[in-house]
């Protein structure tokens, strides 16, 4: 599955992560540094499991837990309607 965050969200990078706008809903939701590092990665070019190989590799975890905090993390999204699935 490839994630891509919405074209019309608004995405402002801060000193803990990110400020994420909705404009549909008119709603903030703030995410830390690997939320963020996640939502970049949203583009409709990387699959999840990409996503969550280079993210193991930026933080030298192991990929089995990076990858269920990366699912859950895009859960979380999409639920919130920023994201959709290609």
């Amino acid at each position: 599955m490839i994630p891509e965050r919405r074209n019309d969200v608004i995405c402002r990078e801060e000193e803990f992560g990110a400020i994420i706008f909705d404009p549909q809903a008119g709603r903030m939701h703030k995410i830390n540094t690997t939320g963020h590092f996640i939502w970049d990665l949203c583009d409709g070019i990387h699959t999840v499991d990409t996503i969550a190989t280079k993210l193991a590799e930026q933080e030298e975890e192991d990929l089995k837990t990076v990858k269920e905090a990366v699912e859950t993390f895009l859960k979380d999204m999409n639920s919130r309607n920023l994201i959709r699935w290609q």
